[in-house]
């Protein structure tokens, strides 16, 4: 491969950020994820064009399972509108996560601490300036749940639509 490796590493971490951020806004709402995860594949595919058996067995087996686990729960839910639609997001971050692992397990630490400094920019921002920084509103969104009534009432959110994710 001609390019440098800290750099691949570096593009597929933020491609990888990119694709994960889960706001409600239009961008996120249609496809950004898709899009950005299949990328992801192509061009890993490029870097390291193997798959291991193991992979795809290991990830079979963990898709039947939250299927099955899935189609249980179902049962008993009562707000049913957006389950099928979380479940087939997450089954295929899944899939794709336990596909490029052998591709993960390479990426610097750098960089993923880098990513976390983004609830922490949050924080501050809040506390001590009293601003709220909210990535969804400043790309066309709506506004994420990151406040509530507890013993911390500022919840950073970082880039999801709600501070649990």
């Amino acid at each position: 491969m001609i390019f440098n490796k800290k750099i691949d590493y570096f593009l597929f971490i933020s491609i990888l950020l990119f694709s994960t951020i889960d706001l409600p806004s239009p961008i996120i709402t249609y496809g950004s994820q898709l899009i950005g995860f299949l990328f992801l594949v192509v061009c890993v595919f490029f870097v390291y064009p193997r798959l291991s058996l193991k992979s795809v067995v290991l990830c079979f087996f963990v898709l039947s399972f939250l299927t099955i686990i899935s189609l249980i729960q179902y049962s008993f839910l009562t707000y049913t509108s957006i389950f099928w639609y979380n479940f087939m997001r997450v089954s295929f971050w899944i899939m794709l996560l336990i596909i490029l692992y052998n591709y993960i397990k390479h990426v610097s630490i750098f960089f993923i601490n880098k990513s976390i400094c983004i609830l922490a920019v949050q924080l501050i921002s809040v506390y001590a300036f009293d601003y709220i920084i909210d990535f969804s509103i400043l790309i066309g969104g709506d506004e994420v749940r990151s406040f509530s009534s507890g013993f911390f009432p500022y919840r950073p959110t970082a880039v999801f639509s709600e501070p649990s994710i």
